[in-house]
C-alpha cells in the first residue's frame, strides 16, 4: 500500500529471483530464531517478528475509511516504522480472517524487507512518479507480487513445510492428481465444479486448497495461500493433461 509525497523521476524496481526472495526471508527467520529460538513447528510468529524483532510499530485500524480507498486491507508507513492491517482482518473480532490477517502482515514485512528504499526513493514515493500509467502498474504488479513470495516464504518456510508433510503424509513425495484421484471422484467433482464456477475460480484450484486445508490450518495460513505454497515447492502437481478425464 502506498501513500503520495513529492514527484520524483522514475526508480527501476529490480528484478528478484524467487530465490533471492526466498533467501531473504529465510534469513529474516534466521535472525529472528537467533534471539528467540528455533521455531520447530508452525505457525510462524509473524506478530513476534513484527513488534519485536523488526521494532516496528503495528496497529489495526479502519485503514480504508483512512484512506477512502475501498478495500485496502494493510498499508507501510516507512517514515513511522508503522505497519497498519484494517480492522476487518482483525483476527480477535474475526477469528475466519485470522489467515487474511496473517498473510497481509507478512506481505507488509515483505514490503519493509524489500521495498522500503528503492534506489534511494521510497516505496511510498513510487505513487506520485511523473511516470505513464503503464509503467507504473507494471512497478506496482512487480512489488505485489515480489511482497507476497516474501510473504508466502516467510509465513511457510521451506523446511517447516516439508516437516509437516512427512508427518501428515508419510512420504516425502508429491501428491499428483493421477489415475488414484480420478478413481476416488475427483473428476466428477470437477466437472460439477467447472459447471457451477464459471470462469471466476479455477475448479482445480478450489479441489486442491480443499486438499491444502489441514495444512493451512496448521501453518494459520488460507487455504489458497498454502495451496499456492505447495505448488511453489513441488509438493503439489498438477496433470498434465485431464482432457480424457471428462
Amino acid at each position: 500500500m502506498t501513500q503520495p509525497q513529492t514527484p520524483l523521476t522514475s526508480p527501476p524496481v529490480r528484478y528478484m529471483p524467487a530465490a533471492e526472495i526466498e533467501r531473504r526471508a529465510a534469513r529474516l527467520l534466521s535472525e529472528y530464531e537467533q534471539q528467540r529460538g528455533t521455531i520447530d513447528v508452525p505457525p510462524v510468529p509473524i506478530d513476534e517478528i513484527v513488534e519485536l524483532h523488526l521494532k516496528l510499530t503495528l496497529e489495526i485500524t479502519h485503514l480504508s475509511e483512512r484512506l477512502a480507498i475501498p478495500g485496502v486491507l494493510g498499508a507501510l508507513y516507512r517514515e513511522q516504522r508503522c505497519i497498519s492491517i484494517d480492522a476487518s482482518l482483525d483476527p480477535n473480532t474475526h477469528p475466519a480472517q485470522e489467515g487474511r490477517y496473517r498473510f497481509t502482515l507478512a506481505h507488509e514485512v515483505g514490503h519493509w524487507q524489500l521495498h522500503r528504499s528503492i534506489g534511494g526513493v521510497t516505496l511510498l514515493e513510487l505513487a506520485t512518479e511523473q511516470i505513464s500509467a503503464e509503467q507504473r502498474e507494471r512497478t506496482h504488479q512487480r512489488i505485489e507480487l515480489q511482497a507476497n513470495l516474501f510473504a508466502s516464504c516467510l509465513l511457510m518456510p521451506r523446511r517447516l513445510v516439508r516437516a509437516v508433510w512427512r508427518e501428515m503424509r508419510g512420504t516425502d513425495g508429491p501428491f499428483c492428481i493421477d489415475e488414484t484421484a480420478k478413481r476416488s471422484g475427483y473428476f466428477t467433482m470437477r466437472a460439477i465444479l467447472r459447471s457451477t464456477l464459471g470462469s471466476e475460480r479455477d475448479a482445480d484450484d478450489v479441489l486442491l486448497e480443499r486438499f491444502s486445508r489441514p495444512f493451512a490450518q496448521r501453518f494459520h495460513v488460507s487455504g489458497e495461500a498454502m495451496r499456492i505454497r505447495l505448488e511453489q515447492l513441488g509438493l503439489v502437481v498438477r496433470p498434465q493433461t485431464v482432457s480424457n478425464a471428462l
